[in-house]
């Protein structure tokens, strides 16, 4: 059922580390993940590497949204946020190939950490889609 793996997805490129890091998304590279589109927010554990992970499944509105979005942007980069605009996650990955309803997001510390990310997105507000 996951198999859009926001790892193999949205691969982190040298070049995307080795930037200055953004902490606010700008204009046109951030979309926005919102009750509006939820479909559910669980936090879990990848079954080969054992590491915390949230996994995330939109609406179908919301999965289209979010297609047309990253199939416009291949080869750039792109932050996911919660209804109040913060990012899920530290780094603005690549985009390597347009996603859809399901997404698998990794690189937490913790799975508390993937829980409080799953809890602020049930309870966050705002439109979802590119902001």
């Amino acid at each position: 059922m996951w198999r859009c793996v926001w790892g193999i997805l949205f691969a982190v490129s040298a070049t995307a580390m080795a930037a200055e890091p953004n902490p606010v998304a700008k204009q046109g590279e951030a979309f926005r993940v919102s009750p509006a589109c939820l479909a559910s927010a669980e936090a879990g554990v990848e079954d080969q590497t054992g590491l915390p992970v949230l996994y995330i499944r939109l609406d179908e509105a919301g999965g289209e949204l979010l297609h047309d979005f990253t199939a416009s942007r291949v080869g750039h980069t792109m932050r996911l946020v919660d209804g109040s605009g913060e990012p899920l996650m530290a780094s603005a990955p690549v985009i390597q190939s347009p996603l859809d309803r399901a997404l698998m997001l990794t690189g937490f510390e913790s799975r508390r950490e993937a829980e409080a990310v799953a809890k602020r997105l049930r309870r966050g507000d705002g439109a979802c889609g590119p902001l």
